[in-house]
This record gives structure tokens, C-alpha cells and sequence, in this order.
């Protein structure tokens, strides 16, 4: 029963992270409409910053989590005025070429300048933290993860709900004509979308890189898994981005608890079959 637990504790905290890669991944096609297939290249470049932050000044990563936020932020919108704003006027299939172009120019970069050697945090000031309750074992950074990215796709919630700016991009993402129509610069609320799909994934790739190393692969253990949220909870869904996220995380770690490691990713694949066929807007997706 303890170790059941655990397990689900470990997917919670798992899906917690998920949901703000994912968060990040949604609200850019949402507003844009364009899935960024570099969005996990953008989680590996903010796990190089805030690595080089520790590994250079002595930032611990959680401290570290501005500047990786704000550097993916910037690539992020770099990105848009570069390539994607372009594409926007070509086809759909062009759009995906440019981003996925973006994977691999990342990919690859970072393979010329790092290697593809694995590079890790000691001595994270969580490290040697944790919690314990009931035979359930929490480690610091993971449990530091997890609550920091609650916090942020809160914040994300709050600012895309609550303030004018973030309604602005909500009209953006409903009908960019009539936005415009009420004074509403649609590329500027596009510009704004990656941003903020920047930032979310740069915290998180601040708070991963406290447990795990980072290499020039680092963004397809959590790129693909991300994808897979978003079209589970619904394309432009934040609250279904979140919920699939938790159940995504719980299914791979009692999947890969109970079987073999290859096959713990064939139950999340299976779950998206399924809700592609009951429900193809996603969980909480309009129609």
C-alpha cells in the first residue's frame, strides 16, 4: 500500500510539472494558433541557462528561475518575430516546418556547443531536503517543482483571466479579426502568447534541472509527453492542459511501476486514442 502511494504522490508531483510545459505549449497555439514542436528544445535552452547560472556564478537553479524564465521568454518571442510570423502567412504544412525546423537548429546547437555530455547540479540547497509522511517519501527538489509550477500556471491563470492584457489575448485567440476591429493588435498579442508560453517553460526548466541533468535531449522527455497534454486536455484549454497533466503523470508512473520501462508510455498513448475517439476537442476543449 506504501509503495501504491508513493506512486501516486510521484505522479502528482510529476504532473504538476507537466502541467506548466504544457500550460506554455497551449496558450501559444491557443492565441496563435500554431503548435510549437521547439517547445521542448525551449525547456532544454532554459535547463542550459539555469545550469551555466550555477555552474558559473554558484545560483542555485531555484534562485536562477527569473533568468531562465526571461531567457526563454525572449527566445520565445525572438523566435516569432524571426520565423513563425512569417510562416503565418504560408500554409499550414509551412508552419510546421518552421517550428519544427526551430527542434532541430536547438537540438543540434546545443549538441556543437555543450556536447552531448549530461551536465547536473550538485549541492542544489534542496538536495538534502525532504518530506516524509506515512511512508511516503518526497524529495525537496521534486517537491519544490512541483508547488513552484502550481504557482506559476496559477499566475499565468490569474494574469490571462483576471487582467486586461490577458484578456486581450483571450479575444485574440476567439476571433482576431473582430480583436482587431476593437483596437487590439493582433501581433503584438501573438508576440505576447510566446512570451509567456517562454516563460512558463523556462520556470520550469529552472525546477527540473535542481534533480535532473540536462544534455541536447533533455526537452523530448517532457516535449512529447507535453503534446500529448495539450491535445488530451484540448487545444487553447489551460484547465484541460493542467487536468490531462495530472492524469498523465499519475498513468506513466503506475504504468512504469507495475511494467516494464518500455512499455509505461503505450497506457498514455492508449488514454489519447481513447479520448481522440469519445472526445476529440480534449477533456475540457470547446467544440
Amino acid at each position: 500500500m506504501e509503495v501504491f502511494a508513493q506512486t501516486i504522490v510521484s505522479g502528482l508531483l510529476l504532473g504538476a510539472v507537466l502541467g506548466l510545459i504544457a500550460v506554455g505549449l497551449t496558450l501559444i497555439f491557443g492565441v496563435v494558433d500554431i503548435v510549437n514542436f521547439a517547445h521542448g528544445e525551449f525547456l532544454m535552452v532554459g535547463m542550459y541557462i539555469a545550469f551555466f547560472a550555477w555552474r558559473l556564478w554558484g545560483v542555485d537553479p531555484l534562485f536562477s528561475i527569473p533568468l531562465a524564465a526571461l531567457g526563454v521568454g525572449i527566445l520565445g518571442v525572438i523566435s516569432y518575430l524571426t520565423f513563425v510570423r512569417h510562416a503565418m502567412r504560408g500554409t499550414l504544412l509551412s508552419q510546421i516546418f518552421v517550428t519544427f525546423g526551430l527542434l532541430i537548429f536547438l537540438r543540434g546547437l546545443a549538441q556543437a556547443l555543450f556536447s552531448s555530455n549530461f551536465r547536473g547540479v550538485q549541492g542544489s540547497i534542496l538536495g538534502d531536503v525532504g518530506l516524509s509522511v506515512g511512508g511516503v517519501s518526497v524529495p525537496g527538489p521534486q517537491l519544490a517543482a512541483a508547488v513552484g509550477s502550481l504557482i506559476a500556471t496559477s499566475a499565468i491563470g490569474w494574469f490571462v483571466w483576471r487582467t486586461r492584457m490577458g484578456k486581450a489575448l483571450m479575444a485574440t485567440s476567439q476571433d482576431r479579426e473582430a480583436a482587431a476591429m476593437l483596437g487590439i493588435n493582433p501581433h503584438r498579442m501573438f508576440a505576447l502568447a510566446w512570451f509567456i508560453g517562454g516563460i512558463a517553460t523556462g520556470v520550469a526548466a529552472a525546477l527540473i534541472v535542481s534533480y535532473q541533468p540536462v544534455h541536447p535531449n533533455s526537452g523530448i522527455a517532457y516535449g512529447l509527453p507535453a503534446f500529448m497534454i495539450v491535445a488530451l486536455g484540448g487545444f487553447g484549454s489551460i484547465g484541460g492542459a493542467l487536468a490531462a497533466a495530472f492524469l498523465v503523470g499519475l498513468i506513466e508512473n503506475i504504468a512504469g511501476f507495475y511494467l516494464p520501462t518500455e512499455y509505461k508510455e503505450l497506457w498514455i498513448f492508449v488514454l489519447f486514442l481513447i479520448v481522440v475517439i469519445a472526445r476529440p476537442q480534449g477533456l475540457l476543449g470547446r467544440r
